[in-house]
């Protein structure tokens, strides 16, 4: 997998972020349950274009980044997940999607773990360095 592929998801988590805020101005950061989400997406968004384009903060490797970025995602994820369970009473289309949700936060932060470990089951040699497509 060509390792620019994550700048461009964390661009698209960041325009993401972008245009809610353009959307609903101020309102959607006084909502803490949004305002902690917003700022997991921006912090992993930046975590991902970063390692993207082969930066190394702090002197991590980059593999190492893209799993702060998953871990930021896959918190985001579970907080989605508790916030509509916490919203008024559940029907079984909310614990359904809760359920979904929190699945998939668990899958994204066991990929963000083994990426800070260095890729112990997932081949982190597999990243290359290059253009997107070619």
């Amino acid at each position: 997998m060509k390792r620019r592929w994550f700048a461009v998801m964390g661009t698209a988590l960041l325009l993401g972020v972008g245009v809610l805020t353009a959307a609903f101005g101020g309102a959607f950061w006084l909502d803490p349950a949004f305002a902690v989400q917003g700022a997991l997406l921006v912090v992993g968004g930046v975590a991902f274009v970063v390692a993207g384009f082969g930066g190394s903060p702090f002197g991590l490797a980059p593999i190492r980044v893209v799993g702060i970025g998953d871990l930021c995602v896959a918190a985001m994820v579970l907080t989605n997940a508790v916030v509509t369970l916490l919203d008024g009473p559940p029907g079984t289309a909310e614990i359904v999607v809760a359920v979904t949700l929190g699945g998939s936060g668990l899958l994204l932060g066991a990929m963000g773990i083994d990426y800070l470990r260095g890729g112990v089951y997932f081949d982190a040699d597999a990243f290359e360095d290059g253009p997107l497509i070619g």
